[in-house]
């Protein structure tokens, strides 16, 4: 697991099931891989948003999401065995958010579409076999996964039918008109 910090000195508490490190070498290991459910307790109870992310697994992937569309070639049933562990930790122990991958699984997924966008990976697989009910957001929907493949305002609608609560776009205004125009329209 790992703390992100922002710039405007709040933290995150993310779930990090990244293996190996070198594959994602922007988050700082620093509990290792185990959810304590009084680390995510201690943690909101002094005012700081837990979240889990990035949902089912990012770690398995070569690709950085912010510059290409990372792909895993897993079935369901290995994800249980190891990415799917550190996530149902956290929901038992009442994490409130859980942002989603921007990760083809295709042996899982049909559609071709990154977990972000998938209704079999946001509706079915979290909140309906993990039984998650909490805030769903995405990673910013700027990054080279969706914006390249799919098109950011077309990625917040998908995004938001698989069942995701909150479609974040980071940085361009333009983008984020369009992804509410489009939204609306949908």
């Amino acid at each position: 697991m790992s703390v992100d910090v922002s710039p405007e000195d709040y933290a995150t508490y993310v779930v990090n099931e990244e293996y190996p490190p070198q594959n994602y070498p922007f988050v700082s290991q620093i509990w290792g891989k185990s959810v304590r459910p009084e680390q995510i307790r201690g943690l909101q109870d002094g005012g700081v948003l837990c979240l889990a992310k990035h949902f089912p697994g990012h770690g398995d992937t070569a690709v950085d999401s912010h510059l290409g569309l990372p792909r895993v070639d897993k079935m369901e049933e290995a994800l249980e065995q190891l990415e799917l562990i550190p996530f149902r930790r956290a929901i038992e122990a009442g994490v409130p958010a859980i942002m989603m991958s921007h990760v083809l699984f295709p042996n899982i997924e049909p559609e071709q579409v990154p977990c972000t966008m998938s209704r079999r990976m946001v509706t079915g697989l979290l909140k309906q076999k993990l039984g998650f009910r909490g805030l769903i957001l995405t990673d910013c929907m700027e990054m080279g996964a969706i914006r390249d493949y799919y098109g950011t305002p077309e990625g917040v609608v998908a995004s938001i039918k698989a069942g995701v609560d909150l479609a974040e776009i980071s940085s361009a205004f333009d983008l984020e008109l369009a992804a509410a125009k489009a939204v609306n329209e949908a």
